[in-house]
């Protein structure tokens, strides 16, 4: 782990913060470049680049704080390795993904879009798209469709004042159990 950031601080209430990190395992190292804004109201996201040997990721966006907590994201990645951070997912995946929402009084509402989600995960190949949307009360408007090697997640929701949405899982296999035997369903 190798850190060079610079925080700058206005005042208590304002901060900007640049700088580079280094982190993962010392095979696999990810370089990060930050560049943030914030406020009491508001974090901007400027920039945040993660690096990897064959890949990486871009993001940008903005966190609100106050009044109510919410967020805009815009992500692409390119032949992004989870494994660097998480051993047991190793993998490229490419994805174009936006997300924006807030918490209100009666809940949270969000939307999602994953455009062309193509690559490999955990040595399966993996693919997917989303477009949803969530009111309060956990009211699912959109699709998303998932699919890892043989198995897939379709979700169908249909909006309105309730929930209504058909969620498919066709699961091919659930792997391997902690002797190694193939769980087949």
């Amino acid at each position: 782990f190798a850190a060079a950031v610079e925080l700058v601080l206005a005042d208590l209430a304002a901060f900007d913060a640049q700088g580079e990190l280094s982190i993962g395992p010392p095979d696999k190292p990810a370089d990060i470049t930050l560049d943030l804004h914030g406020t009491e109201q508001l974090v901007t996201l400027n920039t945040i680049r993660l690096k990897q040997a064959k890949g990486g990721l871009n993001a940008s966006g903005t966190i609100r704080l106050q009044p109510d907590i919410g967020w805009e994201i815009d992500a692409i990645a390119d032949q992004l390795d989870p494994g660097a951070f998480a051993a047991d997912w190793p993998g490229a995946l490419d994805f174009v993904l936006a997300s924006s929402g807030q918490m209100t009084d009666k809940g949270p509402t969000g939307t999602l879009t994953f455009e062309s989600l193509t690559g490999s995960l955990r040595q399966r190949p993996i693919s997917g798209s989303a477009d949803l949307r969530m009111d309060p009360g956990y009211i699912v408007d959109g699709t998303l469709a998932l699919k890892s090697g043989d198995s897939s997640l379709a979700i169908d929701g249909k909006g309105g004042t309730s929930t209504d949405a058909n969620i498919r899982f066709d699961i091919a296999s659930l792997g391997k159990d902690s002797t190694g035997l193939v769980i087949d369903v």
